[in-house]
């Protein structure tokens, strides 16, 4: 059974040790400056790294059947996506976003790499509902849409319409407001992340 740490870890959020009565997740209303370039970098590093993010996952999680909130779903189909890419033998490599719909609907945006054999057989497909089943799984036929990224930076760039109106201009992004979000809003895989980024060396450094 995933204990609460773990959850964390697996979604790229510190654990918080807390003491007397648990404190109230922050939310927020925008996505910031620095999450935006963060998202930004990481696309840009999965592609230089051959883990082009290709694609895009639309999750919406009321036309699913369950009563876990929608960061437990994803932090949880994350889990189980892993295990399903080591075994193939690739890394699990995405970016999301969170966002409330007009309507007060939650759903999430993904950016993911998938080889692409593993979309034309419809495997993915398979094991991306599989990944969400345990926790009550899709009541409506258009409750996962899955599609081939070919600009994947296009695809980020409207992910990102949440973003504050002041740095809209620089992220070439139209804002739209998109609720606000409990908890995190916008996250990436620590193989893209920033710790990663930071940590790697192009190959024409090494001399290779």
């Amino acid at each position: 059974m995933t204990s609460p740490a773990d959850a964390a870890r697996a979604d790229g959020e510190p654990v918080q040790h807390q003491r007397g009565r648990p404190r109230a997740r922050k939310s927020s209303k925008h996505i910031t400056e620095p999450q935006a370039q963060n998202l930004s970098d990481a696309l840009a590093f999965a592609d230089e790294i051959g883990l082009r993010l290709n694609v895009a996952i639309d999750i919406f999680w009321l036309m699913f059947f369950g009563s876990a909130d929608d960061r437990t779903r994803l932090v949880r189909c994350q889990e189980r996506l892993s295990k399903w890419c080591k075994r193939r033998d690739f890394p699990l490599a995405m970016i999301w976003v969170r966002e409330i719909g007009r309507n007060g609907g939650p759903h999430v945006h993904i950016l993911m790499h998938v080889p692409s054999w593993l979309m034309d057989n419809g495997e993915f497909q398979c094991a991306l509902e599989n990944s969400l089943e345990p926790d009550g799984g899709p009541s409506h036929e258009k409750a996962i849409m899955i599609k081939p990224a070919y600009a994947p930076d296009g695809k980020l760039r409207y992910n990102l319409k949440g973003i504050l109106r002041r740095c809209a201009k620089q992220f070439h992004v139209r804002a739209s407001p998109q609720g606000e979000i409990e908890g995190k809003r916008v996250g990436c895989t620590e193989n893209i992340g920033p710790r990663a980024r930071s940590k790697f060396v192009p190959r024409s450094r090494t001399g290779h």
